[in-house]
């Protein structure tokens, strides 16, 4: 069975070490960007924590300097507030908060932050969208836990039916993600029809494991299949946005993107992108073990396709 190695933690995070007062939600590791944690937890935020995170964002850099009072004062809050916003991001302190913000602010990690402008030439954008999809895959790639990580790929890999189910543009992932397996000894599903959905959830087996997509984990049809499916003993899986829902509270196992939203671009594009990674990390995981059988697979299906090539 694929394990995934004791190298992630020195890959995935400075010095492969903890930090202290990190979140302890499902799947969520504390070397996340700080902007990134900021923006993807954003609508989760209370008005006073809002306020402070918009001021943070606003002038990061005058933030680094501030104490607690003078952020409670910019932000209109209280010594309190700020404190309790650190420890929402996942910081024990407010010390270790802008810590992490300055590491952010290093180098060109702040150009990456920084949004396109209208007078930008066709070079500096292209340049600012790609390094923003590159943050992307390294800010998921630091979010993911490894424990939960693993605990995914052994699903996967002891399933005999896997289920992939989104809507919108979570719909296209769910998609991607069934014809990547397609490629595996599995028998996959992806239907776009929220009834269908329903009635194969409702249907599902203790041997099926149902992997759910959105990136906000607000949608109520999802959640309705989250419960219909876990009634049916069957493995839930959500893969979403970095932080809790209402999704996520439902599902066994929890993997996140984590992405930032800019002014000509939506959050969700992003981690559509840091998605797609996700789900290359758990069909490579979890086609190793099936390597043999996928060989032979993969042939017939080359073949297959041979006569629809010109």
């Amino acid at each position: 069975m694929a394990k995934i190695g004791k190298g992630w933690n020195r890959m995935m995070r400075p010095n492969g070490k903890r930090t202290r007062g990190s979140q302890a939600t499902d799947g969520v590791l504390d070397s996340a960007s700080c902007i990134a944690r900021m923006q993807s937890l954003y609508e989760t935020l209370t008005p006073v924590q809002k306020r402070l995170a918009d001021t943070v964002l606003k002038d990061p850099h005058s933030v680094i300097l501030a104490s607690v009072g003078e952020l409670a004062a910019r932000s209109g809050s209280s010594e309190g507030a700020v404190s309790r916003f650190s420890r929402v991001l996942g910081y024990s302190s407010y010390a270790e908060f802008k810590l992490a913000l300055s590491r952010d602010l290093v180098g060109s990690t702040q150009a990456i932050h920084e949004d396109v402008a209208k007078t930008d030439g066709i070079e500096t954008i292209a340049d600012k969208v790609a390094r923003s999809n590159i943050l992307a895959i390294e800010d998921t790639l630091r979010s993911l836990d490894r424990t939960t990580l693993q605990r995914a790929v052994n699903a996967l890999q002891k399933a005999d039916r896997l289920a992939f189910f989104g809507f919108g543009v979570s719909s296209a992932l769910a998609r991607d993600a069934r014809h990547h397996f397609l490629r595996t000894v599995k028998e996959t599903v992806f239907v776009e029809d929220t009834h269908e959905q329903v009635m194969w959830a409702a249907t599902a087996r203790p041997t099926d494991v149902v992997v759910l997509f959105s990136h906000s984990g607000t949608s109520r049809d999802l959640c309705e299949i989250a419960d219909l499916a876990t009634a049916r003993k069957a493995v839930t899986m959500s893969i979403t946005n970095y932080g809790k829902s209402p999704l996520t509270d439902r599902t066994k196992i929890n993997l996140f993107t984590s992405s930032r939203e800019t002014r000509y671009r939506e959050e969700s594009i992003s981690s559509r992108i840091a998605a797609l990674t996700i789900i290359d990390i758990l069909y490579v995981a979890v086609s190793i073990n099936f390597a043999d059988e996928q060989a032979k697979l993969r042939e017939t299906i080359r073949q297959a396709l041979q006569s629809k090539r010109i």
